[in-house]
């Protein structure tokens, strides 16, 4: 099975993921801020960074085997795989940039602008107001990690496992793979990515009804679509979506919050940390 892999391709990717998991890190110490408030705490300690070279070990590990059943399973069901990084590790002939890089570009900014209307929702019991964060961290969380680390697991790896799970009970094969056996597979995906994200809306709030609601709903809307996109089109587009939903999103969202709360009674949003 090994000799399935291209591990000039997984070094690439795992080079990619890699960044892309400690891309997160500057949102996470604002929102531990946030949540700690004047509590105090003693930075640079044994402990942090061990549990912080830990963390980022573990990282390294689930997206290295994330990369490496993506890649496998990529091979056995012959997609499309990842076009760009291919053509230029090997020569081969480019794909369409008109499909791989433009129309998920476009895509993604317009579910960034639909997402960012998803602000107005703010619990008055929010544990951390989230758009006080510097959006330059937001971003960097959003575009890095999101678009390199989640598009790894969620499309690479989950969604390539889902459809080989399929073909063993259906038979087909891998370059025939039906239409309902890919929507099952990219539904299941991208209901456990919204699902994903519910954790992290807990860490800033309040779980309401509305809450969960929206991001289930939200995250499974741009789940299919990125799912959609990488089976069409290979990872670099579901990449590519995924980064420029958080181009629009983010700067979106903090206008329109600034907007309107200029003209309504909600409070301002503080001061960016």
């Amino acid at each position: 099975m090994l000799e399935l892999i291209d591990w000039t391709t997984f070094t690439v990717l795992l080079a990619a993921g890699f960044l892309g998991s400690q891309a997160v890190a500057p949102l996470n110490q604002s929102i531990q801020k946030l949540t700690q408030g004047d509590a105090k705490t003693v930075p640079g300690s044994r402990s942090q960074r061990m549990i912080g070279f830990l963390n980022a070990g573990i990282n390294l590990v689930v997206i290295a085997i994330a990369i490496i059943g993506g890649l496998l399973f990529t091979a056995l069901l012959k997609t499309v795989g990842v076009p760009l990084v291919e053509s230029a590790l090997t020569g081969s002939p480019a794909p369409s940039l008109w499909a791989t890089v433009a129309v998920p570009i476009m895509a993604g900014l317009s579910l960034g602008v639909v997402l960012s209307l998803s602000a107005l929702y703010r619990p008055n019991d929010r544990h951390v107001d989230f758009y006080s964060i510097s959006i330059w961290r937001r971003l960097l969380a959003g575009v890095l990690h999101g678009g390199i680390v989640e598009e790894l697991v969620f499309r690479w790896f989950l969604l390539s496992f889902i459809v080989w799970l399929l073909s063993l009970f259906s038979g087909f094969a891998g370059d025939a793979t039906p239409n309902n056996a890919f929507w099952i597979a990219n539904t299941i995906a991208a209901l456990l990515f919204g699902l994903m994200h519910v954790p992290g809306s807990a860490a800033t709030g309040p779980l309401t009804g509305i809450t969960i609601f929206l991001v289930m709903a939200l995250n499974t809307l741009v789940g299919l679509v990125y799912g959609y996109l990488f089976w069409q089109h290979g990872l670099e587009a579901a990449v590519f979506a995924h980064m420029s939903t958080h181009l629009a999103l983010q700067p979106c969202a903090t206008l329109l919050l600034r907007v309107v709360s200029s003209r309504r009674s909600m409070p301002p949003i503080p001061k960016e940390i």
